[in-house]
Formats: structure tokens, C-alpha cells, sequence
């Protein structure tokens, strides 16, 4: 239920701050020997672990084009890349980029620049407490249904998909499945991807049902991976040591929610979730 008791134009503006910009430039790194080659692997391995590693935007594979394409420049794989700033009308905040295996075999892509989730997410799983706790949950009670927010959610211990799927009833959304990392943001992995293919594998059930749980499609994922992709993860700082403990595990620590005010409001308000910061507040678009 949406609090009155305080103009909503002051709350409004308060959050309107909380919006940020966003840069976009382009890394590259050389990949080893055993990887170089293999641009059917490379396919499959970078697209997913740049979305991995960034919970802060999204990789929208339902708008990627799904084969890469041969130019002078290398294998290029199209992307559409979003900013974690959702709901309805979200690509407006988006852009066409790629990912690039040159001749040489340099990894090309997108550097995603800091915003305000990435700030969040830099204090993810670190222990300490969030004084900014009660001003968000504040924001969230007093703003107009007209927008959509975005809001980080860390729980207070991880949790099973099975033990968590009921605190946020939607496919959109993202989850950690990791603490806090060394110099990076947590792992991650959203439900998107409407075809059964479009990340590269099969995210279906044997009926053709697309799986709901982010922790086995994950595990699908990993499971495909072998020694010789780690070329292809070592530009986007990840092993195949860490993916595998992380699958094996299978708990997510956490969860980056859009939805209208009232609907986040009740998630920030559960009884498992540790701490929220709002990343994002804007109009919605029907």
C-alpha cells in the first residue's frame, strides 16, 4: 500500500536521482591456443559469460542475432546489450554491440562502465550494513505507480531456487549465485530467453517446457563446458573451477527485481531478504 503521508514530488525526486548514465567502449584480450580456432564454442561460452559476469545489464538473446556472422574483422557474434533499468518499453536503454574472435584470436568485447547497480553490487555480500536501508524502503513507499523500479536484493543466507522461488513470482529478474568476488561483480544468471535455443543450449525440458529454476539452467550450461573453452573464459575473468563449485552449489545469494513500486515494496519487505538498494526508477511504458 502506497504511504501518503509525505508529498510524493519530494520522494519522486528523490529517487530520480538514484538514475545514472551509461558509457560503452569495447575490451579486447588474447585467448590461448587451444581456444583459438573453435568459434563454434566461442559461440556458445562468451555471449554467456559476459552476461554471467554482469548482472548490472542484460544480454537480450531473444533479440541477438543467433548465428555469428564471418568478416574481415574475425567471427562476430551480434548482441543486444540492456541496462538493468526495466519493465515494458526497456529497450529504449539498450543498444546493438558485439562480441568479436578476431583472426588472431583476441576476444573483443563490450566494457560495460559503472553505474549505480555496479556500485550496489561492488558492496554485495561484503558484511557490511546498508545505513540507506530505510530511505529506500521509504522511496519505495511513497512512489507513484506510474514508474518502474529497480531494486538489488541480498538475502540473508543463500537459498535453494526451491526455498526462495516464492519470494519473487516472476521470470524477470536476475540471480546471484555468488557472494562477493575478489575485484568483480557476484555471478549471475537471469531466466531470459524465450526460444528454447536462443542461449546457444538447450534451456528446455524434454516437452519443450522452458525450465523456470535459474540454478539448473546455469548447471546445464556449466556442464557443457571443458578445458578447452577456458581461453574463452579467462577474458571475462571467470574458471572452470569456479563455475562448477558454483553450479554444484547451487544457491542463490540474492536478486536484481524490476516491477511497479507496491510489488518491490513487498519483496524489500520479506522476512529472508538482508538489505535492498534501489538501482533504477523509471516511467513506465505500456
Amino acid at each position: 500500500m502506497v504511504n501518503s503521508r509525505r508529498p510524493v514530488r519530494s520522494i519522486f525526486a528523490l529517487a530520480c536521482l538514484l538514475l545514472t548514465g551509461v558509457v560503452v567502449a569495447s575490451s579486447a584480450r588474447n585467448v590461448t591456443s587451444e581456444s583459438r580456432r573453435n568459434g563454434g564454442r566461442f559461440d556458445l561460452v562468451a555471449a554467456n559469460s559476459l552476461a554471467v559476469v554482469n548482472p548490472d545489464y542484460e544480454i537480450d538473446f531473444d533479440l541477438t542475432v543467433s548465428v555469428a556472422r564471418i568478416t574481415n574483422n574475425g567471427r562476430e557474434v551480434p548482441l543486444t546489450v540492456e541496462v538493468q533499468a526495466g519493465g515494458q518499453g526497456a529497450t529504449q536503454y539498450g543498444w546493438q554491440d558485439k562480441l568479436t574472435l578476431s583472426q588472431s584470436g583476441e576476444v573483443r568485447y563490450p566494457t560495460l562502465f559503472h553505474s549505480l547497480a555496479s556500485g550496489a553490487l561492488s558492496r554485495f555480500g561484503s558484511g557490511t550494513e546498508y545505513h540507506r536501508d530505510k530511505v529506500h524502503v521509504r522511496v519505495l513507499e511513497e512512489l507513484p505507480e506510474s514508474v518502474r523500479v529497480t531494486v538489488l536484493g541480498e538475502f540473508k543466507r543463500p537459498l535453494a531456487w526451491e526455498d526462495m522461488k516464492d519470494i519473487w513470482n516472476s521470470e524477470v529478474g536476475v540471480f546471484l549465485l555468488s557472494g562477493a568476488r575478489p575485484s568483480a561483480k557476484p555471478l549471475s544468471w537471469d531466466l531470459n530467453g524465450l526460444d528454447c535455443m536462443a542461449r546457444g543450449f538447450n534451456i528446455c525440458g524434454p516437452e519443450g517446457a522452458k525450465i523456470t529454476s535459474p540454478s539448473e539452467q546455469f548447471r546445464r550450461w556449466v556442464a557443457l563446458l571443458g578445458e578447452e573453452d577456458k581461453g574463452y573464459l579467462e577474458p571475462f575473468g571467470l574458471t572452470l573451477e569456479e563455475l562448477r563449485a558454483a553450479a554444484a552449489k547451487a544457491r542463490i545469494h540474492g536478486l536484481i527485481v524490476t516491477g511497479e513500486p507496491e510489488i518491490v515494496l513487498r519483496f524489500a519487505e520479506d522476512y529472508r531478504v538482508k538489505r535492498i538498494d534501489i538501482v533504477s526508477v523509471i516511467p513506465y511504458e505500456s
